[in-house]
């Protein structure tokens, strides 16, 4: 990582000790202990520790889900701080549900605990996937000044309904439903007064003849 500076006397040891009355330094010490820090990735740096989703019932990662399903996304995300990996916090990381086009995307919760010992901060979104099936990527890529970048993609398969996965009535259909009942009543009405005069028809003949 590189930095650079459009004065070069802004780290020259003049401006850097200045000191005013009452020994108050009103110099660049602390901005140029940061910037050295954050050069030399001393801060300012994050990493993935891990990324994972699941079904809603279930604990186990997939390869491929079903159209509509409701998912949980897990991101586990540390920064290096003084020396150290600790918790990352920021309320503005997003996933995208991307095919093509992100056909989602939604902000990912902090819900890590305020007291752990892990060295990771948890990042929790629950996500129903959308009504359209193919190869879609979950991704995080989240860039902001004065962090490193975060990327992480998961590629899955979403599938739609077997045919025996479907709902077996459905709403939008009853219209439908009572049209082909009404044609069966009808032909059943239909068979029954022409079926009760056939033997009528026949004596009437009969006797027209005699």
């Amino acid at each position: 990582m590189a930095s650079s500076v459009g004065w070069v006397e802004s780290s020259d040891d003049a401006f850097v000790m200045r000191k005013e009355s009452f020994e108050k330094s009103v110099g660049n010490e602390a901005f140029i202990n940061q910037l050295v820090k954050w050069t030399f990735q001393e801060k300012g740096v994050l990493k993935v520790v891990d990324h994972r989703h699941h079904k809603e019932d279930s604990a186990e990662s997939l390869e491929w889900y079903r159209i509509k399903d409701d998912i949980v996304y897990v991101l586990e995300v540390a920064e290096y701080k003084d020396d150290q990996w600790v918790p990352f916090h920021a309320d503005d990381i997003q996933l995208e549900v991307i095919m093509l086009d992100p056909y989602i995307r939604t902000t990912l919760k902090d819900e890590t605990p305020a007291v752990t010992h892990h060295h990771y901060g948890r990042f929790i979104s629950h996500v129903k996937l959308p009504d359209v099936y193919g190869v879609f990527t979950f991704k995080v890529n989240y860039k902001r000044p004065g962090w490193t970048y975060l990327l992480a993609e998961d590629i899955v398969a979403i599938r739609p309904f077997r045919h025996n996965e479907y709902p077996r009535f459905l709403s939008a259909a009853y219209p439908y439903y009572a049209s082909v009942g009404s044609m069966v009543l009808g032909f059943l009405v239909f068979s029954v007064v022409w079926l009760s005069t056939w033997g009528n028809r026949q004596t009437l003949d009969k006797k027209k003849s005699h």
